[in-house]
């Protein structure tokens, strides 16, 4: 998420203009490296309700009756969604308040440093820029184990510990994965297999532009499909398994529809 644009002047400086946009439509963020990237952004609301939308499909089945499991997952999955936009300054996770800015203020001092480290033990370069290490599916594997024995340190210390904070812990690193996937719709596109391979995959979303409508409308479709498995549980009394077997390969083609509708607009 982006909130401030960087027009190019023509004598060769950078101007900045508050909610506005660059002469090509291009938003811009400024990285914890103190890079100026120019950037097509997915908004994180509209992360949030991607992720939240398809993780819904697969455990509506098993509403009611473990709604409150469900809300520490999807509470993990929340939170999860918007952590790799913490390399950003003006992303959402900064400016929230509640669960999510402590999560946020926690990164920068004490996981990326880490990251940092494991990535230099490894023999692999870590870049704090935006939408690079902490866009990766490795990088989101390292920060949410380091997160997760954060959250089992400072509950062990609280005498709080219970295991349902392990829902919490898978939610983190679904709802990265599915940041990941979401960013590779987008224009500006990210290097998920990265530090291992570093070629770049890219859609054609542009949240940026008023006309983009495609990740609202994915979105209202995850919440539909949701619904309908919800319903399939209630009303019709199919077991959450029979149901599992329908959903999981019919979001994975959704989802597969839905990367091949966001190449429109790509660039070459």
């Amino acid at each position: 998420m982006c909130r401030r644009a960087w027009v190019p002047l023509i004598a060769g400086g950078v101007r900045e203009r508050e909610g506005g946009r660059g002469a090509v439509g291009r938003k811009v963020s400024r990285s914890f490296s103190g890079r100026r990237e120019y950037l097509w952004c997915m908004k994180g609301t509209e992360h949030l309700s991607l992720s939240l939308g398809t993780m819904l499909v697969l455990l509506a089945p098993w509403l009611p009756e473990n709604a409150p499991q469900i809300a520490v997952l999807c509470g993990g999955v929340a939170i999860g969604a918007l952590l790799p936009d913490t390399d950003a300054k003006d992303s959402k996770i900064h400016h929230n308040n509640g669960v999510s800015r402590i999560f946020g203020a926690v990164m920068r001092p004490l996981i990326i440093p880490l990251m940092r480290a494991i990535y230099g033990a490894l023999g692999y370069s870590f870049n704090p820029a935006h939408r690079k290490s902490l866009h990766t599916l490795f990088g989101v594997g390292v920060y949410s184990v380091l997160l997760s024995l954060a959250i089992w340190v400072a509950l062990s210390l609280l005498d709080r510990w219970d295991p349902v904070a392990l829902l919490f812990m898978a939610g983190l690193v679904a709802g990265g994965v599915l940041h990941i996937v979401e960013d590779c719709c987008t224009l500006s596109g990210c290097s998920p297999f990265a530090p291992f391979r570093d070629r770049k995959i890219r859609g054609g979303i542009s949240t940026g532009k008023r006309f983009e409508r495609r990740p609202v409308h994915f979105s209202a479709f995850l919440v539909a499909a949701a619904a309908f498995a919800l319903a399939a549980r209630t009303n019709f009394g199919m077991q959450p398994a029979a149901i599992l077997a329908f959903a999981a390969p019919a979001l994975l083609v959704a989802w597969g529809v839905f990367f091949y509708i966001a190449q429109f607009g790509a660039r070459s």
